[in-house]
């Protein structure tokens, strides 16, 4: 939310048209007058529904569109920040401090879903047995989702099953 003059100042809706991520947009636009933005702690439930994995991949290739048009050095890194980068360097670490692959591969990937089920915890978000597989497949599949975002033009909102 935001008031009526503050928009009008920063351009209008004709500022952020061309833009992806709306909301993003407008952040920027209001910052770039030295404005600043507040996060509430109130969220707003998004009712998805059950989705085919080819759909779920779909939305968060959209997603990921949307920072790499919105933000391109941060979409550049997303690589290297991720779960499966901090599995893939511990592995190839080990070995240089006397420490089998496997087992840092295994430690790591324990230590990142252990801090992520902490945070959703704390945050109150659920966190019941299938998270940690999910944790799992989603940075499994986060290569394959950042390729996508990187190839595909836009972000295409109504894609047809």
């Amino acid at each position: 939310l935001l008031r009526r003059p503050a928009l009008d100042r920063a351009g209008g809706l004709a500022a952020i048209a061309h833009r992806l991520a709306d909301d993003h947009a407008i952040a920027r636009e209001l910052a770039r007058l030295g404005l600043r933005g507040r996060m509430t702690s109130a969220t707003v439930d998004q009712i998805v529904g059950e989705r085919a994995l080819d759909q779920v991949i779909r939305r968060q290739v959209r997603w990921s569109a949307c920072r790499r048009t919105e933000e391109p050095l941060l979409f550049i890194a997303e690589p290297l920040v991720g779960g499966l980068a901090a599995m893939i360097a511990a592995g190839l670490a080990a070995p240089l401090i006397g420490l089998a692959s496997i087992l840092a591969v295994l430690a790591t990937a324990l230590i990142w879903i252990t801090v992520e089920i902490a945070l959703a915890r704390s945050l109150g978000w659920p966190t019941g047995l299938a998270l940690a597989p999910a944790i799992l497949c989603r940075e499994a599949l986060s290569p394959m989702i950042w390729l996508g975002a990187l190839t595909t033009p836009g972000a295409p909102w109504r894609v047809k099953p």
